[in-house]
């Protein structure tokens, strides 16, 4: 199989499987927030950069226009799960990072998506949890090198 065809074939079983992972994940947030609300409550808590991003950051992770990411956090942070702020060092930035309720929520969420779909995992043996997960990780790190 020639380049080409490898990453074409990449591409469409990621995206077949991107419906698979978020059906899954819908099973985490209660029906008060959007997907792309669970979405950016994601991004913000594996942000490398704990001291949060700048919305600019936050719309093209999420392949947003600022404005529409803007529409997003203020959604967001009437719920009280993110913290937005002006950029100390450039007042025409805004920082948004997870406050305190948001790292909880995010928490809860997970329980949440744990209890209602552990069962689903049962199909699988020990054996097969354990190459999913490294598969997994193997694929965050693979495609962690893209953006990096």
């Amino acid at each position: 199989m020639d380049r080409s065809t490898k990453i074409k074939s990449i591409i469409e079983t990621g995206n077949s499987t991107i419906p698979l992972l978020r059906a899954e994940a819908s099973a985490a947030y209660d029906k008060q927030m959007t997907t792309l609300q669970f979405i950016t409550i994601n991004i913000l808590k594996f942000d490398s950069n704990q001291n949060g991003m700048t919305m600019k950051m936050l719309a093209s992770s999420l392949g947003i226009s600022k404005q529409q990411a803007t529409a997003l956090i203020d959604s967001i942070v009437k719920l009280g799960y993110i913290d937005r702020f002006d950029n100390p060092n450039n007042r025409r930035e805004v920082i948004v990072k997870l406050s305190d309720d948001g790292r909880k929520k995010y928490e809860e969420m997970i329980a949440n998506q744990i209890q209602k779909t552990s069962e689903k995992y049962d199909v699988f043996s020990d054996d097969e949890l354990d190459d999913l997960q490294n598969c997994m990780n193997t694929i965050k790190n693979l495609y962690s090198r893209l953006i990096n």
